[in-house]
Protein backbone atom coordinates (compact mmCIF):
# COMPACT_ATOMS: atom_id res chain seq x y z
CA UNK A 1 0.00 0.00 0.00
CA UNK A 2 2.56 2.59 0.93
CA UNK A 3 4.73 1.51 -2.15
CA UNK A 4 1.41 2.24 -4.69
CA UNK A 5 0.15 5.74 -2.64
CA UNK A 6 3.45 7.02 -3.29
CA UNK A 7 3.43 6.36 -6.81
CA UNK A 8 0.06 7.91 -7.13
CA UNK A 9 1.17 10.57 -5.08
CA UNK A 10 4.14 10.93 -7.75
CA UNK A 11 1.87 10.75 -10.81
CA UNK A 12 -0.38 14.03 -9.35
CA UNK A 13 1.16 16.82 -10.50
CA UNK A 14 0.68 15.30 -14.32
CA UNK A 15 -3.06 15.06 -13.99
CA UNK A 16 -5.04 16.16 -17.14
CA UNK A 17 -8.16 14.97 -18.09
CA UNK A 18 -6.79 12.69 -21.29
CA UNK A 19 -6.13 9.37 -20.84
CA UNK A 20 -2.08 9.69 -21.24
CA UNK A 21 0.47 7.47 -20.17
CA UNK A 22 0.75 8.46 -16.81
CA UNK A 23 -3.10 8.42 -15.94
CA UNK A 24 -2.92 5.16 -17.04
CA UNK A 25 -1.08 4.10 -14.68
CA UNK A 26 -2.57 6.35 -11.76
CA UNK A 27 -5.99 4.45 -12.83
CA UNK A 28 -4.49 1.15 -12.56
CA UNK A 29 -2.98 2.04 -8.82
CA UNK A 30 -6.64 3.62 -8.30
CA UNK A 31 -9.21 0.97 -9.58
CA UNK A 32 -6.96 -2.28 -9.25
CA UNK A 33 -3.66 -2.53 -6.89
CA UNK A 34 -4.61 -0.08 -3.94
CA UNK A 35 -8.43 -1.84 -3.91
CA UNK A 36 -7.39 -5.28 -3.95
CA UNK A 37 -4.69 -4.48 -1.02
CA UNK A 38 -7.59 -3.33 0.76
CA UNK A 39 -9.73 -6.57 0.64
CA UNK A 40 -6.78 -8.76 1.51
CA UNK A 41 -7.42 -7.31 4.95
CA UNK A 42 -11.52 -7.06 5.13
CA UNK A 43 -11.50 -9.62 7.51
CA UNK A 44 -10.28 -6.80 9.53
CA UNK A 45 -11.99 -4.06 8.46
CA UNK A 46 -15.46 -5.90 8.22
CA UNK A 47 -14.65 -6.34 11.90
CA UNK A 48 -14.33 -2.94 12.84
CA UNK A 49 -16.99 -2.00 10.72
CA UNK A 50 -19.42 -4.21 12.19
CA UNK A 51 -21.58 -5.27 9.32
CA UNK A 52 -21.92 -8.78 7.36
CA UNK A 53 -19.17 -9.79 4.93
CA UNK A 54 -21.49 -9.44 1.99
CA UNK A 55 -22.18 -5.88 3.10
CA UNK A 56 -18.53 -4.42 2.56
CA UNK A 57 -17.20 -2.88 -0.36
CA UNK A 58 -14.28 -1.46 -1.45
CA UNK A 59 -13.75 1.04 -5.22
CA UNK A 60 -11.79 3.24 -6.61
CA UNK A 61 -12.64 5.88 -8.92
CA UNK A 62 -10.03 8.17 -10.89
CA UNK A 63 -12.88 9.02 -13.89
CA UNK A 64 -15.11 7.77 -16.65
CA UNK A 65 -14.05 8.92 -19.54
CA UNK A 66 -12.27 12.10 -18.24
CA UNK A 67 -9.70 11.42 -15.53
CA UNK A 68 -10.48 13.48 -12.45
CA UNK A 69 -8.29 15.17 -10.29
CA UNK A 70 -8.89 14.29 -7.43
CA UNK A 71 -8.82 10.06 -7.13
CA UNK A 72 -10.05 8.38 -4.69
CA UNK A 73 -10.53 4.48 -2.76
CA UNK A 74 -13.12 4.06 -0.61
CA UNK A 75 -14.24 1.48 1.80
CA UNK A 76 -17.61 1.10 3.30
CA UNK A 77 -20.87 -0.67 3.87
CA UNK A 78 -22.38 -0.84 0.38
CA UNK A 79 -26.39 -1.07 1.96
CA UNK A 80 -25.13 2.54 3.76
CA UNK A 81 -23.63 4.15 1.23
CA UNK A 82 -24.83 2.47 -2.14
CA UNK A 83 -22.74 4.67 -3.92
CA UNK A 84 -20.31 8.01 -3.36
CA UNK A 85 -22.77 10.31 -3.22
CA UNK A 86 -24.56 8.56 -0.51
CA UNK A 87 -24.37 7.92 3.09
CA UNK A 88 -21.05 7.99 4.79
CA UNK A 89 -17.77 6.37 4.37
CA UNK A 90 -14.03 6.16 4.87
CA UNK A 91 -12.56 7.67 1.65
CA UNK A 92 -8.86 8.07 0.93
CA UNK A 93 -8.29 11.15 -1.39
CA UNK A 94 -5.07 12.24 -3.04
CA UNK A 95 -4.63 15.83 -2.89
CA UNK A 96 -4.61 17.63 -6.43
CA UNK A 97 -0.49 18.89 -6.34
CA UNK A 98 0.41 15.23 -4.90
CA UNK A 99 2.12 16.12 -1.72
CA UNK A 100 -0.50 14.73 0.73
CA UNK A 101 -3.05 11.53 1.33
CA UNK A 102 -5.79 11.68 3.38
CA UNK A 103 -7.72 8.98 5.01
CA UNK A 104 -10.95 10.85 5.48
CA UNK A 105 -14.50 9.87 7.06
CA UNK A 106 -16.66 11.68 4.44
CA UNK A 107 -20.63 12.00 3.69
CA UNK A 108 -21.60 12.18 -0.10
CA UNK A 109 -21.53 15.57 -1.34
CA UNK A 110 -23.94 15.73 -4.01
CA UNK A 111 -27.42 14.32 -4.52
CA UNK A 112 -29.03 13.10 -8.09
CA UNK A 113 -31.77 15.30 -8.94
CA UNK A 114 -33.91 15.60 -12.24
CA UNK A 115 -30.95 13.02 -13.92
CA UNK A 116 -28.26 14.83 -12.90
CA UNK A 117 -25.78 15.23 -9.57
CA UNK A 118 -25.93 18.37 -8.03
CA UNK A 119 -24.12 19.75 -4.93
CA UNK A 120 -25.70 19.95 -1.02
CA UNK A 121 -25.93 22.97 0.36
CA UNK A 122 -22.91 24.01 2.33
CA UNK A 123 -25.75 24.64 5.19
CA UNK A 124 -26.48 21.16 5.13
CA UNK A 125 -23.06 19.44 4.55
CA UNK A 126 -22.14 21.37 7.86
CA UNK A 127 -24.72 20.07 9.83
CA UNK A 128 -23.53 16.36 8.79
CA UNK A 129 -20.26 16.94 9.73
CA UNK A 130 -20.91 18.42 12.77
CA UNK A 131 -23.04 15.75 14.05
CA UNK A 132 -20.20 13.15 12.93
CA UNK A 133 -17.81 15.11 14.78
CA UNK A 134 -20.17 15.54 18.02
CA UNK A 135 -20.68 11.74 18.46
CA UNK A 136 -17.35 10.66 17.83
CA UNK A 137 -16.04 13.12 19.81
CA UNK A 138 -14.91 10.64 22.95
CA UNK A 139 -13.19 8.10 20.74
CA UNK A 140 -10.96 9.92 19.05
CA UNK A 141 -9.96 12.98 21.94
CA UNK A 142 -6.51 12.60 22.46
CA UNK A 143 -5.26 11.38 18.46
CA UNK A 144 -3.11 14.58 17.70
CA UNK A 145 -2.99 12.99 14.41
CA UNK A 146 -6.67 13.54 14.03
CA UNK A 147 -8.09 16.54 11.87
CA UNK A 148 -11.18 17.95 11.10
CA UNK A 149 -10.37 19.71 7.57
CA UNK A 150 -8.26 18.68 4.80
CA UNK A 151 -6.73 21.02 1.85
CA UNK A 152 -6.94 19.11 -1.22
CA UNK A 153 -5.94 22.30 -3.46
CA UNK A 154 -8.25 21.12 -6.25
CA UNK A 155 -8.82 23.34 -9.61
CA UNK A 156 -12.36 21.78 -10.02
CA UNK A 157 -15.26 21.98 -8.35
CA UNK A 158 -15.07 18.26 -6.18
CA UNK A 159 -12.42 19.66 -4.33
CA UNK A 160 -13.94 22.38 -2.19
CA UNK A 161 -17.09 20.05 -2.23
CA UNK A 162 -14.83 16.72 -0.64
CA UNK A 163 -13.55 19.50 1.75
CA UNK A 164 -16.72 20.41 3.32
CA UNK A 165 -18.40 16.95 3.42
CA UNK A 166 -15.20 15.77 5.42
CA UNK A 167 -15.65 15.18 9.26
CA UNK A 168 -12.42 13.21 10.40
CA UNK A 169 -9.01 12.83 8.60
CA UNK A 170 -5.41 11.68 8.77
CA UNK A 171 -3.35 13.65 6.64
CA UNK A 172 -0.35 11.56 5.10
CA UNK A 173 2.93 13.38 3.05
CA UNK A 174 5.26 12.53 1.03
CA UNK A 175 7.80 12.75 3.53
CA UNK A 176 6.16 10.53 6.18
CA UNK A 177 3.82 8.43 4.83
CA UNK A 178 4.06 5.57 7.50
CA UNK A 179 4.54 1.87 6.86
CA UNK A 180 1.44 -0.05 5.09
CA UNK A 181 1.41 -1.98 8.70
CA UNK A 182 0.54 1.90 10.03
CA UNK A 183 -1.92 2.34 7.07
CA UNK A 184 -3.76 -0.65 7.98
CA UNK A 185 -3.78 0.04 11.80
CA UNK A 186 -5.20 3.55 11.00
CA UNK A 187 -7.59 2.26 8.22
CA UNK A 188 -9.12 -0.12 10.83
CA UNK A 189 -9.59 2.65 13.62
CA UNK A 190 -11.15 4.75 11.08
CA UNK A 191 -13.69 1.76 9.76
CA UNK A 192 -14.03 1.32 13.49
CA UNK A 193 -15.48 5.28 13.39
CA UNK A 194 -17.46 4.24 10.80
CA UNK A 195 -19.25 1.66 12.32
CA UNK A 196 -20.08 3.63 15.20
CA UNK A 197 -22.07 6.33 12.75
CA UNK A 198 -23.84 3.59 10.90
CA UNK A 199 -24.98 1.90 14.47
CA UNK A 200 -26.42 5.85 15.13
CA UNK A 201 -27.88 5.42 11.60
CA UNK A 202 -29.24 2.37 12.21
CA UNK A 203 -31.59 3.43 15.53
CA UNK A 204 -32.64 6.32 13.76
CA UNK A 205 -30.32 8.66 15.54
CA UNK A 206 -28.69 10.59 12.38
CA UNK A 207 -29.63 13.71 10.21
CA UNK A 208 -30.97 12.47 6.93
CA UNK A 209 -32.46 9.04 8.22
CA UNK A 210 -36.42 7.89 8.82
CA UNK A 211 -37.15 6.64 12.59
CA UNK A 212 -36.92 2.82 12.45
CA UNK A 213 -40.80 2.69 12.52
CA UNK A 214 -41.19 4.15 9.43
CA UNK A 215 -38.45 3.10 7.92
CA UNK A 216 -40.37 -0.54 8.21
CA UNK A 217 -43.53 0.67 6.98
CA UNK A 218 -41.64 1.58 4.48
CA UNK A 219 -39.70 -1.38 3.85
CA UNK A 220 -43.10 -3.60 3.86
CA UNK A 221 -44.19 -1.16 1.13
CA UNK A 222 -41.11 -1.47 -0.92
CA UNK A 223 -41.47 -5.62 -1.00
CA UNK A 224 -44.79 -5.25 -1.71
CA UNK A 225 -44.93 -3.22 -4.25
CA UNK A 226 -41.88 -4.49 -5.77
CA UNK A 227 -43.29 -6.76 -8.72
CA UNK A 228 -44.79 -3.66 -10.27
CA UNK A 229 -42.15 -0.93 -10.44
CA UNK A 230 -38.65 -1.11 -12.16
CA UNK A 231 -36.91 1.38 -9.69
CA UNK A 232 -34.69 0.51 -6.67
CA UNK A 233 -35.79 0.13 -3.26
CA UNK A 234 -34.63 2.33 -0.43
CA UNK A 235 -31.29 0.32 0.05
CA UNK A 236 -30.65 1.62 3.29
CA UNK A 237 -30.50 -1.67 5.55
CA UNK A 238 -31.56 0.66 8.68
CA UNK A 239 -33.81 -0.49 11.20
CA UNK A 240 -34.60 -2.74 14.50
CA UNK A 241 -35.46 -6.43 15.01
CA UNK A 242 -38.57 -7.92 16.08
CA UNK A 243 -36.95 -7.65 19.99
CA UNK A 244 -35.35 -4.60 19.49
CA UNK A 245 -38.36 -3.32 18.64
CA UNK A 246 -40.35 -4.80 21.24
CA UNK A 247 -37.45 -3.59 24.26
CA UNK A 248 -38.13 0.08 22.81
CA UNK A 249 -42.04 -0.24 23.01
CA UNK A 250 -41.69 -2.28 26.95
CA UNK A 251 -39.66 1.29 27.80
CA UNK A 252 -41.90 3.48 26.18
CA UNK A 253 -45.09 1.87 28.14
CA UNK A 254 -43.61 1.96 31.16
CA UNK A 255 -41.96 5.63 30.83
CA UNK A 256 -45.85 6.89 29.96
CA UNK A 257 -47.49 5.45 32.59
CA UNK A 258 -44.95 6.96 35.09
CA UNK A 259 -45.96 10.20 33.80
CA UNK A 260 -49.78 9.57 33.79
CA UNK A 261 -49.22 8.21 37.83
CA UNK A 262 -46.90 11.21 38.61
CA UNK A 263 -50.12 13.51 37.22
CA UNK A 264 -52.53 12.01 39.08
CA UNK A 265 -54.44 9.16 36.63
CA UNK A 266 -54.78 6.02 37.11
CA UNK A 267 -53.75 3.27 33.98
CA UNK A 268 -54.56 0.38 32.78
CA UNK A 269 -53.05 -1.50 29.84
CA UNK A 270 -55.21 -2.81 26.55
CA UNK A 271 -52.58 -2.39 24.06
CA UNK A 272 -53.14 -6.25 24.13
CA UNK A 273 -57.45 -5.57 23.29
CA UNK A 274 -57.83 -1.95 21.76
CA UNK A 275 -56.44 -0.06 18.91
CA UNK A 276 -54.60 1.96 21.91
CA UNK A 277 -52.12 1.71 24.52
CA UNK A 278 -53.56 2.77 28.21
CA UNK A 279 -57.00 3.89 29.37
CA UNK A 280 -56.43 6.70 31.78
CA UNK A 281 -58.97 7.75 34.26
CA UNK A 282 -59.13 11.51 36.16
CA UNK A 283 -59.61 11.91 39.59
CA UNK A 284 -63.27 12.67 38.03
CA UNK A 285 -63.63 9.49 36.52
CA UNK A 286 -63.34 10.77 33.11
CA UNK A 287 -61.70 8.10 30.91
CA UNK A 288 -58.92 9.13 27.98
CA UNK A 289 -57.45 7.14 25.34
CA UNK A 290 -53.68 7.25 25.45
CA UNK A 291 -51.45 6.53 22.43
CA UNK A 292 -47.72 5.54 23.40
CA UNK A 293 -45.16 5.60 20.56
CA UNK A 294 -41.59 4.60 21.45
CA UNK A 295 -38.49 5.51 19.12
CA UNK A 296 -34.60 5.97 19.22
CA UNK A 297 -35.08 8.95 17.05
CA UNK A 298 -36.65 12.01 17.45
CA UNK A 299 -40.00 12.61 17.65
CA UNK A 300 -40.98 13.99 14.10
CA UNK A 301 -42.71 11.10 12.49
CA UNK A 302 -44.39 8.10 13.89
CA UNK A 303 -46.82 5.71 12.11
CA UNK A 304 -50.25 5.11 12.64
CA UNK A 305 -53.00 2.22 12.09
CA UNK A 306 -55.85 3.37 10.20
CA UNK A 307 -58.04 2.48 13.58
CA UNK A 308 -55.39 4.49 15.43
CA UNK A 309 -57.10 7.49 13.58
CA UNK A 310 -60.16 6.72 13.58
CA UNK A 311 -60.29 6.24 17.33
CA UNK A 312 -58.27 9.70 17.52
CA UNK A 313 -61.22 11.40 15.47
CA UNK A 314 -64.16 9.68 17.59
CA UNK A 315 -62.53 10.14 21.25
CA UNK A 316 -61.11 13.72 21.24
CA UNK A 317 -60.71 15.87 23.10
CA UNK A 318 -60.58 13.13 25.72
CA UNK A 319 -57.21 11.82 24.05
CA UNK A 320 -53.23 11.78 24.95
CA UNK A 321 -50.13 10.87 22.02
CA UNK A 322 -47.07 10.17 24.26
CA UNK A 323 -43.97 9.54 22.18
CA UNK A 324 -41.04 8.59 24.09
CA UNK A 325 -37.93 9.49 21.82
CA UNK A 326 -34.24 9.12 21.91
CA UNK A 327 -34.40 6.10 23.55
CA UNK A 328 -31.44 4.27 24.61
CA UNK A 329 -31.12 0.61 23.21
CA UNK A 330 -28.24 -1.55 24.52
CA UNK A 331 -27.08 -4.55 22.10
CA UNK A 332 -24.03 -5.79 24.19
CA UNK A 333 -25.88 -8.06 25.51
CA UNK A 334 -27.55 -11.34 24.19
CA UNK A 335 -30.90 -9.80 25.42
CA UNK A 336 -31.72 -6.14 23.77
CA UNK A 337 -32.59 -3.60 26.19
CA UNK A 338 -33.96 -0.12 26.05
CA UNK A 339 -33.72 2.90 28.67
CA UNK A 340 -34.33 6.37 28.84
CA UNK A 341 -35.91 8.72 26.26
CA UNK A 342 -37.57 11.84 26.66
CA UNK A 343 -41.33 12.51 26.72
CA UNK A 344 -43.69 14.61 24.41
CA UNK A 345 -47.22 14.75 25.48
CA UNK A 346 -49.78 16.04 23.83
CA UNK A 347 -53.14 16.33 25.38
CA UNK A 348 -55.58 16.81 24.13
CA UNK A 349 -54.64 15.15 21.03
CA UNK A 350 -56.12 16.00 17.73
CA UNK A 351 -54.45 14.39 14.02
CA UNK A 352 -55.08 17.00 11.60
CA UNK A 353 -55.14 15.07 8.72
CA UNK A 354 -52.94 17.65 6.56
CA UNK A 355 -50.12 16.15 8.64
CA UNK A 356 -50.79 12.19 7.59
CA UNK A 357 -48.76 10.75 4.50
CA UNK A 358 -49.80 7.29 3.18
CA UNK A 359 -47.31 4.57 3.84
CA UNK A 360 -49.83 2.30 1.95
CA UNK A 361 -53.18 2.08 -0.64
CA UNK A 362 -56.06 0.46 -0.29
CA UNK A 363 -56.84 -1.33 -3.56
CA UNK A 364 -60.06 -2.55 -4.88
CA UNK A 365 -59.43 -5.55 -7.23
CA UNK A 366 -61.20 -5.41 -10.37
CA UNK A 367 -64.34 -8.37 -10.55
CA UNK A 368 -63.37 -8.42 -14.38
CA UNK A 369 -60.93 -9.22 -16.36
Amino acid sequence: MRTQALRVMALQPFWTDKNTVEMQERGTLIRSDIPVWLRSHQTELIQALGKPVLDFIVEGRDGTGRKTEIPWIRFCSESHSPSATEGWYCVYLFEAKGDVLYLCLIHGATRFIDGEFKPRSGAELQNLVTWARKLLHQHVDGDPRIVESISLHGRTKLGPLYEQSTALAIRYTTDNLPSSEQLLKDAISFARLLGIIYAAQDTGNAPETVSPEIFAAMQLMDEVTKPLRKRKGTGQGFGLTAQERHAVELCAMSRAEAYLHESGYTTTDVSASESYDLLATNGQGQEYVVEVKGTTSGPAEIVLTINEVQLNQSRYPHTFLIVVHGVCLDRSQGQPTASGGELLVIHPWRIEIEHLSPLSFRYQVPTQC
